[in-house]
């Protein structure tokens, strides 16, 4: 009796020509259902955000950035009041108030003023952090665009959502961004202040805190001005 053996073919999707060169003949091709290949694509996607999200988180900043960070402060950092350096003190502590600010160290004697709870609103905060994210990866060489790829299975979008840019910047978001105050006496009539900020890694955010809190500063000091002038002129 002739022994038999079991032979295992390999299946490929292509043709294979005929022995005489005459044509070509089709060879069963795998078959994967169109859910599977969803879910596989799913599963890539994934992992392309995981990997920008968990490097963000780790190391939110470029040496670009810090670069422009320097430019911005040398450009915006510094104010010169010519109000006397008691009255830029208080305008200063009663704009951090107004910003909502979280006071941690006030040192008249010195000039010295540490807060930290520094936002922007919601609409802006979220169009400021975006840029960031698009901006960081370009840097780093990765591919925003696929923050914003839809995923095709309804299982793999509730995972992406937890990854998504917004979600991707919370630890940023939540970190607790400080802003110093650093107030010289110049002369009787005349106050400089240096306003600097830690954790703050995107130059456009930089840049946005700035103007808010010299907006802010402005109207008090504009406010106590007007009061003051009200009270000499009832006296």
């Amino acid at each position: 009796m002739k022994h038999m053996r079991n032979i295992t073919l390999a299946v490929v999707v292509g043709t294979i020509p005929f022995l005489a060169g005459c044509g070509s003949i089709p060879i069963v091709g795998a078959y994967i259902d169109p859910a599977t290949r969803n879910y596989q694509a799913d599963s890539e996607l994934i992992q392309q955000r995981q990997k920008i999200a968990m490097e963000f988180n780790n190391r939110p900043d470029t040496d670009a950035w810090h670069e422009q960070r320097s430019k911005i402060s040398l450009a915006m950092g510094d104010r010169v009041f010519d109000k006397d350096f008691g009255r830029v003190y208080d305008s200063l502590t009663l704009a951090a108030s107004s910003l909502e600010l979280k006071v941690s160290n006030m040192e008249r004697t010195s000039g010295y003023i540490s807060a930290s709870g520094i936002t922007l609103s919601p609409t802006e905060a979220d169009t400021i952090y975006r840029q960031a994210v698009n901006e960081w990866c370009q840097q780093k060489g990765y591919d925003a665009s696929v923050l914003d790829k839809q995923f095709k299975t309804a299982d793999m979008a509730n995972v992406g959502a937890m990854i998504d840019s917004g979600t991707m910047m919370q630890k940023y978001k939540t970190m607790q961004k400080t802003l110093t105050f650093q107030l010289v006496k110049m002369g009787d009539n005349q106050t400089k202040v240096k306003l600097r900020f830690a954790d703050v890694y995107f130059p456009g955010e930089v840049e946005a805190y700035y103007k808010l809190v010299w907006r802010a500063v402005d109207k008090q000091i504009f406010v106590d001005q007007n009061i003051d002038g009200g009270v000499e002129k009832r006296n």
